[in-house]
């Protein structure tokens, strides 16, 4: 996680990892990419960017969770309006 200045003076928190499995976490050969403030020109944050191995690891735990309790659980329309709500406000549902 990183801390960012907003243009009304407050702070944000904003993920940078890679989130897997439930949880945030570094790529698995720490590697980062660079992203740049388009007003400014300036280095903005650094994020992780996940290698063949963390893609394989994400699309593994995403299986686990659908073929348990994501998907046992959940009727389709359900999963539908987590899935976007998810991503339209991120954190804003999380629990």
């Amino acid at each position: 996680m990183s801390k960012i200045t907003l243009l009304n003076g407050r702070t944000a928190t904003v993920p940078t990892g890679l989130f897997i499995n439930n949880e945030w976490r570094k790529a698995s050969d720490g590697g980062t990419f660079s992203t740049v403030n388009p007003s400014t020109g300036k280095h903005l944050l650094d994020f992780a960017h996940a290698t063949t191995a963390d893609v394989d690891d994400a699309v593994k735990a995403a299986r686990v969770a659908f073929n348990t309790t994501w998907g046992r659980n959940s009727l389709p329309g359900e999963r539908a309006r987590r899935t976007w709500r998810l991503r339209v406000t991120p954190g804003r549902y999380a629990r």
